[in-house]
């Protein structure tokens, strides 16, 4: 219905399917089920002969509909989904920080003071990270142009300055990264606009470097080790499941079916634990926040 709609009714289906009901006939008549065509020294069987000719019976112009649509639809994801992780991340903000005011958080509450948010918390996701690549790729593209046109002595010299540029890449993602968490808080809670809020964010983690990498680093240690304890209980059961199948197979059975159990139980978890871990780490960081703001004239 959709190309129909495009294609403004000129392409003619009723025609279209004779086509193809002709190409099915000659590909699939009599004596040519055993048959297989020579393609550049390889053997085609019909019904990839078939599915060929059925490709090429479609106009171009279908396909460069059909390519337009599909962009289309990924970028309409990427809206989608930076709107829902904004909004998200504001209400849950929000609700933490009605919470610290003694007050009884509600998701609707909440939701209703992100959505004023949502524009400045977009251009914090997006506009940042794609000029710090954008800036990352035309180093390297001038770093590979003077490598290849220079000499032996260059090259050593190019060589070393992409291991600078290496490190200079991870250290910049980690400052932007740090600049991004309180960033948003500035959006969110004193309700500035992206620029200001990212100039905001970026003058406390000049002050707070340090601090912030430790409890990023304690934080981090924390998620990993919550959930491989459940992690090691599936595949402890795994290991002692196989050990016991040959001597005992009722045991070893049994231990497969609790694991299996285990395995479902934890996909389901995961979800849970991981909004809790979100919850948990955003309210540290909005905690440390009101902690620091004050203190740095924010």
């Amino acid at each position: 219905m959709a190309v129909a709609l495009f294609s403004g009714g000129s392409y003619n289906f009723s025609n279209s399917f004779n086509n193809l009901s002709n190409v099915s006939e000659k590909s699939t008549g009599p004596g040519s089920i055993n048959q297989t065509t020579q393609v550049l020294g390889a053997q085609i069987d019909p019904l990839t002969n078939l599915l060929t000719q059925l490709i090429s019976q479609v106009p171009t112009s279908i396909w460069i509909i059909l390519s337009l649509e599909f962009v289309a639809f990924i970028i309409l994801a990427i809206i989608i989904s930076l709107i829902n992780s904004s909004w998200s991340l504001g209400s849950l903000i929000q609700a933490i920080q009605t919470a610290l005011d003694d007050k009884p958080p509600t998701i609707r509450d909440s939701s209703e003071k992100a959505f004023s948010t949502l524009k400045p918390l977009i251009w914090l996701q997006t506009i940042p990270m794609l000029i710090y690549l954008l800036a990352v790729f035309l180093a390297i593209f001038v770093l590979i142009g003077i490598y290849t046109a220079g000499g032996e002595s260059t090259k050593v010299i190019i060589a070393i300055l992409g291991v600078i540029l290496g490190l200079v890449f991870i250290y910049g993602l980690i400052i932007l990264s740090f600049t991004q968490i309180w960033a948003t808080r500035v959006a969110i809670l004193d309700k500035k606009s992206g620029r200001a809020s990212l100039g905001a964010g970026y003058r406390l983690v000049k002050k707070k470097f340090w601090s912030m990498f430790l409890l990023g680093i304690v934080n981090t240690i924390m998620t990993l080790f919550i959930i491989a304890i459940p992690i090691g209980i599936i595949f402890g059961l795994l290991w002692a499941a196989f050990s016991l199948i040959k001597p005992d197979a009722i045991l070893g059975a049994g231990l497969m079916v609790v694991r299996f159990i285990l395995v479902i139980v934890f996909i389901f978890g995961l979800y849970l634990l991981s909004g809790l871990l979100t919850a948990f780490k955003a309210s540290v960081w909005t905690i440390a926040f009101h902690k620091i703001k004050d203190k740095y004239g924010l």
